[in-house]
Parts: structure tokens; C-alpha cells; sequence
């Protein structure tokens, strides 16, 4: 048993299912632990997801369609607090898979949070002989998703944070756009708050990818990053399952 992607000769990393794969390790160091079966179908589940599209007025007066996903994984710790991606790429396994390890991540660094993820499928620069969208359309886009998503987002529900071509103006934008669909009053503290957990999430990560390589059981490297959560302490799940 190993905890990296298994590749066949004629596989490539783009035939690898992101989100089947992070089951497939959840799954292998549920058998090192000898967890309780609940506990594993609880990680391998999740709790919500949700997909939109949505119309978007173009600078050349054109309407582009754009599908986005917002994926809450657990929230046995809290809410579910997670990264949105922009990326021509992107799609519902992609945003699963990160969902899932942002559960993971953030009980990890014991953070009262749990896992979540979003994307939109878009082209914040250019590609393939694509050009970028301008500021202007990503900022009318930004504003469309969050509304398609708004009820099910906010402090105490879901706090979305900045990933790949996503950075605080484009938290400003969503959380303006929270706030009138919402009613609640501007409160940038909580913006502040998301970008501070995003770059902890970074870093965490950044410390697990040189870690992990200097230890020669590597089950059993995944089994202290799993066994130490909080998120597996059977009187919170017991309770998030009741």
C-alpha cells in the first residue's frame, strides 16, 4: 500500500480522477487505523454540493454562460471553509477532491473550520490563443456566482477564501455581493480572517510536500496526519451524525 498516485505506463496525471483518488487514500489509511466503518463513510462522503450557471454581459455586449461549483465536504468542526478556483479547467471531481483534503488540512492545523471548495469554469488569462477576461468581466462574473450561491455561504455557513486566480479583490467583490443579498452589513474583518486562513492552508501544505518524503513509512506518515485531527474525534462526528 502506498499513499501516492498509482500510474499505469499509458497513464497520464490528466487521466486520474482527483477526487476518486483522494478516496482511494482515505481509504487505504482507514485500514492502517482500523477506523470504524462509519468514520470512513463519513470522509468519503459529502455533506453538499452545489452547481450553477449563470449569464454574464461581456465588454463587447455578448452573454457568455458560465457554470460554477461550490462543494461543502464536512462541517463536523465547523463551517465549511474552502478556496475558489478560476480556472478554464476546473470541473466537480477537481473541487470534490480539494474539498475533501481542505477537511483534512484544517483539522490538521486544529482550526474550528471544515472543508469546502469552489470553481468556475473561466479564463482569468489567456490560453490556447483564448484571450483573458478583463477585470471588468471577471468582477461582473464573480458577483453572478456569488449571488447563485449566497444562501448557502456567510460566516457562521461557509467562508469562501482566495486560490488559483482568485486574490482578495476578488473576496472583496464576494463579500459585497454577500452582503446585499444577504442584508447584513460590510464587515471586512471576516475578509481579512479568510486570507490568513488561505495562506495557513498554504503553508500547511507546503510543510506536508517536504515532510512527507523524509519518512520511509509513508501509511504511516498519512496515518499521524488523519490520527491527529480533531475531525476524528468520535464525540464530535458522533454528535455531526445524530
Amino acid at each position: 500500500m502506498t499513499m501516492t498516485m498509482i500510474e499505469t505506463e499509458t497513464e497520464t496525471r490528466s487521466d486520474i480522477n482527483p477526487y476518486e483518488n483522494a478516496k482511494a487514500v482515505i481509504q487505504s489509511a482507514a485500514q492502517v487505523m482500523k477506523l470504524e466503518s462509519w468514520i470512513t463513510e463519513a470522509l468519503l462522503l459529502i455533506h453538499r454540493e452545489i452547481s450553477v450557471s449563470f449569464e454574464v454581459k461581456m465588454d463587447d455586449g455578448s452573454i457568455r454562460v458560465f457554470q460554477g461549483f461550490r462543494v461543502q465536504h464536512n462541517h463536523a468542526r465547523g463551517p465549511y471553509k474552502g478556496g475558489i478556483r478560476y480556472h478554464w479547467d476546473v470541473d466537480i471531481d477537481e473541487v470534490r477532491a480539494l474539498a475533501t483534503w481542505m477537511t483534512i488540512k484544517c483539522a490538521t492545523l486544529n482550526l474550528p473550520l471544515g472543508g469546502g471548495k469552489g470553481g468556475v469554469i473561466c479564463d482569468p488569462r489567456s490560453h490556447d490563443g483564448l484571450p483573458a477576461m478583463s477585470e471588468g468581466e471577471l468582477e461582473r462574473m464573480t458577483r453572478r456566482y456569488t449571488a447563485m450561491i449566497a444562501p448557502n455561504i456567510g460566516p457562521d455557513k461557509d467562508i469562501p477564501a482566495p486560490d488559483v486566480y482568485t486574490n482578495p479583490k476578488t473576496m472583496g467583490w464576494i463579500h459585497d455581493e454577500y452582503a446585499k443579498w444577504t442584508g447584513r452589513p460590510p464587515d471586512y474583518s471576516q475578509a481579512f480572517l479568510t486570507t490568513v486562513l488561505f495562506y495557513a492552508s498554504v503553508s500547511l501544505t507546503a510543510w506536508l510536500v517536504l515532510l512527507v518524503p523524509l519518512f520511509t513509512d509513508r501509511n504511516r506518515t498519512l496515518h499521524d496526519i488523519l490520527a491527529g485531527t480533531i475531525l476524528l474525534r468520535r464525540t464530535r462526528l458522533r454528535a455531526s451524525a445524530s
